[in-house]
């Protein structure tokens, strides 16, 4: 059943990488997701640049300068959104990633940044109240905000938005009528997190998270007893993907979030992650099935093969029809696990 599941698993963009995770997913009981290329399309587009204190062809150089190495979903769009403003390059050296907040680095020996407010402010710059205000309301726009600054300087910021997958509402309700509490952990603000997760029907967020809490999040849960299954797509989902029960990586995710996965959704379709699990369970209702058909031929033909009847009615079972129960136990067990070759992923 579990050579049968596994290929027909294969046949249906569901690449499983061991036997152990199908096992494993008839018990999960938590879908965890990441908000960004996974519940969205992870393909963003640059809605509004806010600018500050600076034009806007300064303010993308920079940015594009700083996420010239990045290939989070976002960087593409600020390197989009510049190449149709200016061709214009800045030198921007030492570049860092702060996991969960965004990228620093030096121009003309000053501290440029791109990332959260928190990143900002570690790097020095003051944000005012009026700002902040500001942010708040472009935060409950739903949209992904990246803070731009050279050294104490606020540039301004830039909003992105990116469009829900077609499948992730319908992914969702699939998923809760299994019996499964889905949850949404995002490193994204809290007020686009929420209008993501109203939008799909998710009531359980988790927002503005680093990398590392994600695998914590992942960790308290199995404390709890949980059996978790976690979908993501990046490199920042790779230390939660490790520590769930059942890593699901969207097939055009990162290779770091490919490799510490158990399950590799070939199709980048959100549905398939639900129709993991419905494989999962139904793989192990076979042979749970076929164990039941087992025992009974054993129950039956073993107390007749030893002649438990004989002195009651002269009843013995032959050597050769022992055999050939024996055998047609296989088949049976064999047919049922087949019955699998017929199972079909849920359909958008």
């Amino acid at each position: 059943a579990l050579v049968v599941g596994t290929g027909v698993g294969a046949k249906n963009g569901l690449l499983i990488k061991g036997i152990d995770a199908l096992e494993m997913a008839h018990k999960c009981d938590t879908l965890v997701m990441d908000k960004t290329g996974t519940i969205t399309s992870g393909r963003p587009r640059v809605s509004h640049i806010e600018i500050i204190d600076c034009e806007v062809k300064e303010i993308l150089s920079i940015a594009s300068a700083l996420e010239s190495e990045s290939t989070h979903p976002l960087a593409s769009a600020i390197h989009k959104s510049w190449s149709n403003v200016t061709s214009e390059k800045v030198n921007v050296v030492d570049i860092r990633t702060i996991a969960g907040m965004g990228l620093v680095g030096k121009l003309n020996d000053k501290v440029v940044a791109i990332g959260n407010k928190e990143l900002i402010e570690e790097a020095g710059v003051e944000i005012s109240s009026e700002i902040d205000s500001s942010l708040v309301k472009a935060s409950m726009k739903g949209v992904s905000i990246a803070l731009v600054s050279q050294g104490s300087r606020l540039l301004g910021w830039i909003e992105m938005s990116d469009r829900i997958r077609e499948s992730s509402k319908l992914a969702v309700k699939k998923a809760k009528q299994m019996g499964l509490d889905v949850i949404m952990l995002t490193g994204d603000n809290r007020y686009s997190a929420d209008s993501i997760a109203n939008e799909v029907g998710i009531e359980k967020v988790v927002a503005n998270i680093k990398p590392d809490q994600k695998a914590s999040q992942i960790k308290t849960l199995q404390e709890d007893g949980k059996i978790v299954a976690m979908l993501g797509d990046g490199i920042n989902d790779a230390a939660a993907l490790s520590q769930a029960n059942i890593g699901l990586a969207m097939g055009a995710g990162s290779d770091i979030a490919l490799d510490a996965a158990d399950f590799v959704l070939v199709r980048n379709d959100l549905i398939d992650a639900v129709s993991s699990i419905d494989l999962g369970k139904s793989t192990m209702k076979r042979i749970k099935t076929n164990l039941g058909w087992a025992f009974i031929y054993n129950l039956i033909g073993i107390p007749l093969a030893m002649g438990v009847l004989l002195p009651f009615n002269g009843m013995l079972l032959p050597p050769a029809f022992a055999a050939a129960a024996m055998a047609l136990s296989s088949v049976s067990v064999v047919g049922n696990s087949l019955v699998l070759r017929w199972w079909k992923p849920i359909e958008n």
